[in-house]
Formats: C-alpha cells, sequence, structure tokens
C-alpha cells in the first residue's frame, strides 16, 4: 500500500501540472494546452484508482474516505462542463483544496 499512496501522490501531482494553463512543464514538454487536458484527464483517473488502491489496501479511514470521494465527484464534475464552465471549474477547485489540505 505504501507504493500505492505513492503512485497517487505523483499522478495528483501531474495531474494538477498539467490542468494549469501557463507551465514550463508544458513548454518543456512541448505539449499544447488542449494535448495537456487529455493527459490530464488520464492521470485523473489513475489517481482515483491509486487512491482506491491505497484505501482498500490500508483499510478505509475518514481522510481516505474523504478524498476518494472528492476525486470522484470531481470526475462527476465533467459532466457539467458543458452546462456550466463556472460550476465545474469551482467544484473542481473546491475539491482540490479539500484533496490536498
Amino acid at each position: 500500500a505504501g507504493g500505492a499512496i505513492s503512485a497517487a501522490n505523483v499522478s495528483g501531482f501531474i495531474c494538477i501540472l498539467l490542468a494549469l494553463r501557463f507551465n514550463y512543464a508544458l513548454k518543456l514538454l512541448n505539449l499544447s494546452f488542449e494535448r495537456a487536458l487529455f493527459w490530464h484527464k488520464i492521470m485523473a483517473i489513475v489517481f482515483l484508482v491509486t487512491m482506491i488502491i491505497h484505501a482498500i489496501g490500508r483499510g478505509a479511514n475518514t481522510t481516505g474516505l474523504i478524498i476518494v470521494c472528492s476525486a470522484g465527484i470531481m470526475s462527476l464534475a465533467y459532466l457539467a462542463k458543458p452546462y456550466s464552465f463556472e460550476v465545474f471549474y469551482y467544484i473542481h477547485l473546491a475539491l482540490l483544496v479539500v484533496c490536498c489540505a
């Protein structure tokens, strides 16, 4: 389970990094922002899966359950994006604070 938490930390960091419109990592990797968003979605799935594996391996606790639920809700917020980008954005922002706190 220790490896799962490390993978979750790395995938979570990469996921956040890829969502930033202006950063040097995109220039270094020669990625357009649109292509980076594709990889952001992939890393979000990897993050969610590694968090679930970690929760199963360690036994669910309150903090882990909150983070897994927050990441799941963040993923579901994607469904709101075509209708209201602001709802999508603020759900992501609020839950990012929950996951990183």
